[in-house]
C-alpha cells in the first residue's frame, strides 16, 4: 500500500510500524530510524516577473547556473510552506546562514501551490528545482549562492532492526540502485 504524506507524519508511520519504507527529507528527527541518501536537490528563488530582482543576478566562474543575491529577499514578498515543513526548515537554515528574515507573504502547505502562486506573480516563490513546473521551468529561476545553500534530499527510511518482507526488501534494492541518479 503505498501512502502519501509529509514527512513528518511518515516518520511516525515508520517508528510506529504502520509504514516498512518511507521517503522523507531530512532533518531525520526519530533516532530508531535507518536511511540512506536517494537523491538530492537544489531549493532555488522564482521571482515575481515584475520584481526589480535583475540587479541581483550573477554567475559565479565558469559556472553558467544563475544566482540571486540573497539580499533581494530582504524587502521582497515570498511564498512558503509552514515552519513544521521539512522544505521550510530547509528555508530557515538559509535564511540564518544570510542573516536575513523575509517577509512572508503566504504559507501553503503544498509545493504544487507555491508553484501556482509563482506562476500568477502572487509573490517569489523558493521551491525545490525537481519540483519545478514547466510553466516556471520556461520562467526565470536562480539559485542560492553556495556559501548560503542548504540541499533538499530524499532519504529512503526504515526501522533499525525491523522484520523486512521480501517485498519490501525488494523495492529497498530497487531504490539503492538507483540511489544518486536522478
Amino acid at each position: 500500500i503505498l501512502v502519501e504524506d509529509n514527512s513528518g507524519a511518515v516518520e511516525e508511520k515508520l517508528a510506529s510500524g504502520e509504514l516498512d519504507i518511507g521517503i522523507i527529507h531530512p532533518p531525520i528527527l526519530n533516532c530508531s530510524l535507518d536511511c540512506f541518501e536517494l537523491s538530492t536537490d537544489d531549493m532555488v528563488i522564482v521571482p515575481r516577473s515584475c520584481s526589480r530582482f535583475q540587479p541581483y543576478i550573477y554567475y559565479i566562474g565558469g559556472d553558467n547556473r544563475p544566482y540571486l543575491n540573497i539580499e533581494f529577499l530582504k524587502e521582497e514578498p515570498i511564498v512558503l510552506t509552514p515552519p513544521s515543513q521539512r522544505s521550510r526548515m530547509i528555508c530557515e537554515q538559509i535564511f540564518k546562514k544570510a542573516n536575513i528574515t523575509p517577509v512572508v507573504k503566504q504559507l501553503s502547505k503544498n509545493i504544487i501551490a507555491l508553484d501556482a502562486l509563482a506562476q500568477v506573480d502572487y509573490a517569489t516563490a523558493i521551491m525545490p528545482s525537481k519540483q519545478l513546473s514547466e510553466a516556471l521551468r520556461r520562467r526565470s529561476w536562480y539559485y542560492f549562492d553556495p556559501k548560503y545553500s542548504v540541499p533538499y534530499s530524499f532519504y529512503v527510511a526504515t526501522r533499525k532492526e525491523a522484520y523486512t518482507s521480501r517485498a519490501a526488501q525488494k523495492l529497498l534494492d530497487m531504490l539503492r540502485s538507483i540511489q544518486g541518479t536522478f
